[in-house]
């Protein structure tokens, strides 16, 4: 990481921090809400490579699928081909660049019923100002016809999720339903993650 990315990070660690007491606490379970809206943060890159396989052959760390579907605010219904961006760390807290061949970094695009799925490793924590960051995993969705969402999923159990999270409710780590479990099947660990759009305003 480079110290211009770090002083980026330490000030945008402090935004978030300062901007998250405006955060109401996550939405209780089995309510059907739209996915919680986040800042991009500094790590987002266009123009990763479509892929279904984020992390390389040769990417250390312990494999993990994660799928579901992109549903519209019923939370019943698919939304056909949204695209998905997606960008995380390494198992080491590092997030990679261009310059590494968008490393664990692509974009998927959803089938007609809204299932989606992809492979990679389970990110690691980093630090951030005095604390450490849940593991967690970014995803833009786009639609023509729905507004477009940033998020985060992340990993039940983790010990640094709200309220340890060195960033605040701003980065609300704990709305349950972006909290989700992994299973162990065949020696890979697979998880599901639903994403609820809003319709775009006409």
């Amino acid at each position: 990481m480079t110290a211009s990315v770090k002083i980026f990070t330490l000030f945008f660690g402090i935004f978030v921090i300062l901007s998250g007491t405006a955060f109401p606490e996550g939405p209780a379970t089995g309510q059907c809400l739209p996915s919680q809206y986040d800042l991009e943060g500094p790590y987002y890159l266009s123009g990763a490579p479509l892929r279904s396989d984020i992390a390389g052959p040769d990417e250390p760390g312990q494999r993990i699928i994660i799928k579901g579907k992109v549903l519209t605010s019923d939370c019943r219904t698919p939304v056909s081909e949204a695209l998905i961006e997606i960008w995380q760390t390494g198992a080491d807290g590092e997030y990679h660049y261009r310059e590494e061949g968008f490393r664990l970094r692509g974009q998927i695009n959803a089938g007609i019923d809204g299932h989606y799925s992809f492979s990679t490793i389970k990110p690691g924590r980093y630090g951030l100002l005095r604390g450490f960051r849940p593991a967690h995993i970014h995803m833009k969705v786009t639609h023509p016809e729905y507004e477009p969402l940033i998020t985060q999923l992340y990993f039940k159990g983790d010990p640094y999720l709200w309220p340890q999270d060195a960033c605040g409710r701003g980065c609300k780590s704990n709305d349950p339903h972006r909290i989700i479990e992994l299973d162990e099947k065949k020696g890979v660990l697979q998880g599901t993650f639903n994403i609820i759009l809003t319709p775009a305003k006409k």
